[in-house]
């Protein structure tokens, strides 16, 4: 009961901090609560998407106005380099493959330069599914589930039971952070569980990830360099990365 007490306090205390200063950073909130790193991560996911308060990468942000203008927001950061990744990417994806797009503001730049062809492809994202309404020729499939309001993607039990049913050839994953110490995270439970049953499903994994996101780690794993078989950046990584590539036969693009 104690604990639990605790964490209660200490989650009035972060979105009290938040909301006065407007942003926060997970060191800031970190000193300010006398926790771990690890912890205020959990209570960010937790808190986030109410009071107003989101969670992004490094820290806290308070919203002014809609969850829709948050992702605008999210879009526009990188977005040079996210529109680079997302030209790259599509150009890998050929006629007659059955491909999942991940939800995530990089993987809704591959969607904007999607060929117009034959091609079938599976998406939680409803922004990816709208996006890819401006072709004719591929198979666009939205899977089912519960939407998250936050990050604009479908979680949950029937997410993961139609994916379970899909034969992937390749499956084009975001991530949040990438370090060597915890290989590709994310910050919520349940993407993290959606991710790895399209991992699960696929023949091969394409990981899009702009350099920002290296030396970043969040709370869930979803997957390590030894299961990507293709890492889509906007430039060359930095050597321990690529070093890690050669380890595992990772293409860098």
């Amino acid at each position: 009961m104690k604990s639990s007490n605790q964490k209660e306090q200490r989650i009035q205390q972060i979105i009290r901090y938040v909301t006065t200063h407007k942003e926060a950073t997970v060191e800031e909130l970190s000193t300010l609560c006398n926790v771990s790193a690890m912890t205020i991560h959990r209570d960010l996911s937790e808190i986030d998407g109410n009071e107003n308060i989101v969670k992004i990468r490094g820290g806290a942000r308070l919203v002014q106005g809609t969850m829709e203008h948050f992702f605008t927001d999210r879009t526009s950061e990188n977005a040079a380099q996210k529109d680079l990744i997302g030209e790259k990417a599509a150009a890998l994806l050929t006629p007659g493959a059955a491909v999942y797009l991940d939800a995530g503001t990089t993987t809704l730049a591959v969607a904007r330069h999607m060929p117009d062809i034959d091609i079938n492809l599976f998406t939680t994202a409803p922004t990816i599914a709208m996006e890819l309404l401006r072709t004719q020729k591929p198979s666009i499939n939205l899977c089912a589930g519960n939407l998250d309001r936050n990050n604009l993607m479908l979680t949950g039990y029937f997410t993961l039971a139609m994916i379970d049913q899909i034969n992937i050839d390749v499956a084009v994953l975001a991530t949040s952070g990438f370090s060597p110490q915890c290989g590709f995270t994310c910050a919520v439970e349940t993407q993290m569980a959606v991710k790895q049953a399209a991992i699960r499903r696929a023949k091969k994994v394409y990981m899009v990830m702009d350099s920002s996101k290296i030396g970043k780690d969040y709370p869930f794993t979803f997957t390590t360099p030894e299961e990507v078989d293709c890492l889509i950046m906007e430039s060359e990584p930095p050597k321990e990365l690529a070093e890690i590539a050669e380890k595992y036969g990772i293409t860098i693009i």
